[in-house]
């Protein structure tokens, strides 16, 4: 009895990341959609959104989401909005990344804030 309660536990879990997991990379296909039709203003609002479904969704981390936040970065790069950069990589770094994706957020936000004082 106890296994079969274990096991319904597990598999409602799972349907529940599945149904999270699906909402997000819907998300995230309609910014990649955005961006191949040349539209980067709408492909950042999919992005944000994706980011923020991926960060309220109890069952998610940031390893779903984690191409989001890359594609947002590029695109506030391309718009010269650094600012809005400094801060999506800021956001990444406070979640539990590994350390190649640490090392490379971290030098695209050194570059991120010198291009910020360049404008300045």
């Amino acid at each position: 009895m106890r296994i079969e309660k274990e096991l319904a536990a597990l598999e409602a879990a799972n349907r529940q990341w599945t149904e999270q997991a699906n909402r997000l990379y819907a998300l995230q296909n309609q910014g990649i959609e955005l961006e191949r039709a040349g539209q980067p203003d709408a492909a950042a609002e999919a992005y944000e959104a994706a980011i923020a479904y991926g960060q309220e969704a109890d069952r998610l981390n940031v390893n779903q989401y984690f191409y989001s936040l890359e594609r947002l970065c590029v695109l506030y790069r391309k718009a010269r909005r650094y600012d809005r950069e400094i801060a999506t990589i800021r956001t990444a770094l406070a979640e539990y990344i590994n350390d190649a994706d640490r090392e490379r957020l971290a030098a695209r936000l050194v570059k991120a804030q010198a291009l910020q004082d360049k404008q300045r």
